[in-house]
């Protein structure tokens, strides 16, 4: 098992996570959309919406407090 770096700041790696988890939430809409053939379906926009910013709120915290996770993850 090799030593991660520690560099307390986020590299290539870990914007890659942040770009992977958005776009899973946006496929994940699509997927609800489509699937209800409709895009004014309120409960499915709130969801996104409570699901969304919990996956920002983790994330920002994650970036503040400890990058390096972040970094880790994305390499996995």
């Amino acid at each position: 098992m090799s030593e991660a770096i520690k560099t307390n700041k986020l590299d290539r790696a870990g914007f890659g996570r942040i770009i992977t988890v958005l776009g899973s939430t946006l496929l994940f809409g699509a997927i609800l959309f489509v699937a209800a053939g409709r895009l004014n379906w309120l409960e499915a926009w709130i969801f996104l919406g409570i699901t969304l910013a919990g996956i920002l709120a983790n994330g920002l915290w994650s970036l503040r407090h400890n990058p390096d996770m972040l970094n880790e993850l994305g390499r996995s």
